[in-house]
């Protein structure tokens, strides 16, 4: 298995990115390399580094996928680059403090944007973070909201979006939904690893240990 890594570092209107994949078995580098643009191209780094992703793995794309990978998620790069300094949080901890400043870029981000779609899955990521921590209505009501707004934005997301939601039910206590919203995810996209853990999460919330036991290994093969 082999996971992907990238460091971007801005430097004014300058932007270096340096893309690797490791082999996640032994921790070492088979692939990097790295890409000097100006800022005004992220975009197009975007794309390019993915396909070459792509191209290392020896991947072959559905149309969908491909589509997806050509995709522009903002007209705005004011706005995407608030989006990836929300993301560069959303990835450095599980604090709460830091979950809070992750939604703020996500906000600012939709400021400019109010259609950016990834801003919302942004937001719903955070927030669903918040309410495992808090158990706060408003918590639970942001990151539903956010959730439901990405996904009618930019049905492409419905998968990941879908496994949000069934998080954010199991946590509620929900089940039945949460159920509901992972069987939907896995229809629309069978390999989602994500949604075969949660479902098994949810099967072991309702005591029913062997078929969350079921899941578990489906998705250790997946992944």
């Amino acid at each position: 298995a082999k996971a992907e890594r990238r460091r971007v570092r801005r430097a004014g209107e300058r932007i270096r990115v340096v893309a690797k994949l490791i082999d996640a078995q032994n921790g070492y580098n088979v692939w990097s390399k790295d890409y000097d643009r100006d800022l005004t191209d992220i975009f197009a780094i975007q794309q390019e580094i993915a396909a070459a992703v792509v191209n290392e793995l020896k991947i072959s794309l559905s149309v969908e996928s491909e589509e997806r990978l050509l995709a522009q998620p903002t007209e705005s790069l004011d706005a995407y680059v608030l989006f990836l300094q929300g993301r560069q949080q959303l990835r450095s901890s599980l604090d709460a403090d830091v979950m809070v400043t992750a939604s703020s870029f996500f906000d600012q981000a939709l400021e400019i944007d109010p259609d950016f779609a990834r801003a919302f899955a942004g937001i719903c990521e955070a927030k669903l973070r918040l309410y495992e921590i808090s158990n706060a209505t408003a918590d639970f009501q942001g990151a539903e909201k956010a959730c439901l707004e990405a996904g009618r934005l930019d049905p492409g997301l419905n998968s990941e979006v879908k496994v949000a939601l069934g998080s954010l039910y199991r946590h509620r206590g929900w089940y039945d939904r949460a159920e509901t919203q992972l069987d939907e995810a896995i229809a629309i996209a069978p390999e989602a690893v994500d949604a075969y853990i949660e479902l098994g999460e949810v099967r072991a919330a309702q005591n029913r240990r062997d078929e969350a036991e079921a899941m578990f290994p489906r998705a250790v093969d997946l992944r």
